[in-house]
């Protein structure tokens, strides 16, 4: 039986690692597809475009053929899609990160996941399929769309990480468990890269007809096929007779002040670490993610050997911090093996708070108020994250456009120290417990192994 449920909960995390890589994909689509969307609105042939169009079209020339343009300028049209893809796209994942991760805690997590991904592939569908197929163009469609693809996706990190948490209630391996969504990431990196191309061939809109179509089909899969607690499995028996404290991780006994408290410090602290600008840090992507899966499941099984989680996002953090400045500080440019160190320590701190501590806080709400709390306290966390993300994303290609690389990092280098100061309070007190603990789990070894000579020398 034990065995059945272990294959059982190894299905399940398999199958939502997929749906991430599902929301991932959605997004990195509508960065993958800007240029071809800025090609056709700003050379697009033909009266068919312009008759249809609900904005304004601007008559060009090339090559002695008349073009249709909805834009005066590529750079207009460069801002535009800018705008859709980093503010629209960003702001409205923040929102739906937190009405995901509410709505979570009312209804079943499995639902409000089916409905993500129907909402987001049908989103995707209208914003990049259908409006080139009908030749159909208007701004304010397309910023409600990629709004709405945006929101819909928030839907899925909050939800995934309430059912993970159903299914280790003893959290044991939780942290290694929740690191292993980072290979949705790169699968969904992975698939659109190399798929991508194909679709160019016959037009970007079928990378969204096709994307948004799976999406869609997938939401079945979901809501068909996950139990949302492996105490649902009708022979699922404890640990050990062990109840959901058995493998203490995070104080779960934390008052009303003390949970604010702790939900502040990790919010403030990932927004801090949020704005700094991973994309910057893409010399190579596939091997940046590929470094990002295998030292972030490391930095969990890490996380969960030591039993605590600060002290390792603490390390993470200062890691890139020291890397960032020696890397930077005199040059004008850095190497791809400094710019991958930094980019993977910041995401394995990233990922830390906003999957294992987060989740870990929701659980102690949880306790505290007798209300599940774990999707509304990881929304709120992840809303942070994604507001910080989508600051990152404007402001940091503007400084580097203006100032350069160095000084990009060095305001990259204050938002990280920053974070670490937000979280002192929180580390140093892990750090001294693990220490303590460290301590006297060596005296007993010690003492043990006293009793054992002690025992061999009557014997003889």
């Amino acid at each position: 039986m034990k065995l059945r449920t272990f294959w059982h909960g190894v299905l399940t995390i398999v199958t939502l690692i997929i749906c991430y890589g599902m929301f991932y994909m959605a997004r990195l689509l509508i960065a993958a597809a800007a240029d071809k969307m800025i090609e056709t609105w700003t050379d697009e042939r033909g009266e068919e475009s312009s008759e249809s169009s609900t904005e304004e079209s601007f008559p060009i020339l090339i090559d002695g053929e008349t073009f249709t343009s909805h834009f005066e300028s590529k750079e207009e049209a460069d801002e535009f899609v800018e705008n859709l893809k980093e503010a629209t796209y960003f702001s409205s994942n923040a929102l739906g990160l937190f009405a995901g991760g509410a709505l979570g805690d009312i209804f079943e997590p499995r639902i409000v996941l089916s409905i993500g991904l129907v909402a987001s592939g049908v989103s995707l569908i209208f914003y990049g399929f259908l409006p080139e197929t009908v030749h159909f163009f208007s701004k304010p469609y397309l910023i409600v769309t990629c709004a709405l693809i945006g929101f819909f996706g928030g839907f899925g990190w909050p939800n995934i990480v309430k059912i993970v948490i159903a299914w280790r209630p003893e959290r044991k391996s939780l942290a290694f468990t929740m690191m292993l969504f980072a290979l949705g990431e790169y699968s969904g990196r992975s698939l659109l890269s190399n798929h991508f191309i194909t679709f160019e061939d016959y037009g970007f809109e079928f990378a969204f007809l096709a994307v948004g179509s799976v999406l869609v089909a997938y939401s079945f899969v979901i809501y068909f096929g996950i139990v949302e607690s492996v105490k649902e499995m009708r022979f699922y028996v404890p640990q050990n007779g062990h109840s959901d404290e058995h493998h203490k991780h995070f104080n779960l006994n934390l008052s009303g002040y003390q949970l604010y408290l702790e939900i502040s410090m990790f919010s403030a602290s990932l927004l801090l670490i949020r704005m700094v600008d991973f994309e910057l840090f893409y010399y190579n992507p596939q091997l940046y993610q590929l470094g990002t899966v295998l030292a972030g499941i490391t930095e969990g099984a890490l996380s969960d050997f030591i039993g605590s989680r600060s002290p390792i996002v603490g390390i993470l953090m200062t890691i890139s911090l020291i890397t960032m400045i020696a890397g930077y500080s005199g040059k004008s440019d850095a190497s791809i093996l400094v710019t991958t160190a930094v980019g993977i320590t910041i995401e394995g701190a990233v990922d830390l708070i906003q999957g294992v501590i987060a989740s870990e806080i929701g659980m102690a709400a949880t306790k505290s108020n007798n209300i599940n709390r774990v999707g509304l306290v990881t929304g709120i966390i992840s809303f942070f994250g994604a507001v910080g993300l989508a600051a990152g994303r404007i402001y940091g290609p503007i400084v580097f456009k203006h100032h350069g690389f160095q000084t990009t990092c060095y305001i990259f280098a204050a938002c990280n120290s920053l974070a670490i100061i937000v979280l002192v309070k929180r580390i140093l007190p892990d750090v001294r417990s693990f220490i303590r603990s460290a301590k006297r789990h060596f005296e007993r070894n010690t003492a043990s192994k006293k009793e054992d000579a002690q025992m061999a020398e009557h014997r003889f």
